[in-house]
């Protein structure tokens, strides 16, 4: 990923959290070390996906 431990470490450690935002960027770059791909989107307040 290009990056140090502690930051891999404060970006899992935020997930779910508002801790800390990391960049777009960042998040992209972690989702392809993970061998994923990063996906957002918008959903309304009353669907189920909103918390």
């Amino acid at each position: 990923m290009g990056v140090s431990q502690p930051i891999v470490g404060r970006i899992e450690s935020s997930l779910g959290s508002q801790a800390h935002s990391p960049s777009l960027n960042t998040l992209r770059r972690y989702a392809q070390a993970c061998g994923m791909k990063l996906v957002i989107q918008m959903v309304r307040k009353n669907d189920e996906g909103w918390k």
